[in-house]
């Protein structure tokens, strides 16, 4: 079993009119948990505790669940988390040598085009807390194709971050641990 997100809240609470932007996320960057990162539309207020507590645990699910588990959402266009991998490593990398298709073109344009980068301002919170520094989420016009995996300190790609955000939940998951931990046995006997 893997851990992963409950993305199905957010999707349940998006209904008939789609986010412009929602990426899962889950992995830690700029020393913030980037999770249910949504741009262009408020979430209902009573679901935003649950999606912000740490304690929420995760969804445990299959393997072809959690590559099936969609992580990124443009206008209504659904990317799997295996759809993000299989891009990276055969595209943005420079493996595949072929045409990208439509969907390997929106996430080149996300990959270029978005960025999320820390914010230093002190922002208000609902629950009246001011919190610093958060996370936020700037819009980058001046990447290029090319430069899908260029350095950039202040900032890193939605793409990027959902590869971020499968290891973490890989690494934590409690059959990544067991396998972990039957590995460090078999290697650790004496011949």
């Amino acid at each position: 079993m893997f851990d992963g997100p409950d993305n199905d809240v957010i999707y349940d609470a998006e209904g008939e009119d789609p986010y412009p932007f929602f990426a899962s996320g889950g992995a830690w960057t700029y020393g913030v948990r980037m999770t249910g990162i949504i741009m262009g539309r408020a979430l209902p207020a009573d679901l935003l505790p649950k999606l912000t507590d740490p304690k929420t645990p995760p969804q445990r699910m299959r393997l072809d669940t959690f590559l099936s588990q969609i992580v990124i959402s443009v206008k209504g266009r659904r990317f799997s988390r295996g759809n993000v991998l299989k891009y990276v490593a055969n595209v943005a990398s420079g493996v595949h040598s072929g045409t990208p298709n439509e969907d390997e073109q929106i996430l080149a344009w996300i990959s270029q085009n978005i960025a999320y980068s820390a914010s230093t301002r002190k922002v208000r919170l609902i629950d009246g807390i001011e919190r610093h520094p958060l996370a936020g989420i700037a819009i980058a016009v001046n990447m290029k194709a090319d430069e899908f995996f260029r350095h950039e300190p202040d900032r890193i790609n939605p793409v990027l971050a959902e590869v971020l955000g499968a290891a973490h939940y890989l690494v934590l998951s409690p059959d990544f641990r067991k396998l972990t931990a039957a590995i460090h046995k078999e290697v650790s006997r004496p011949k």
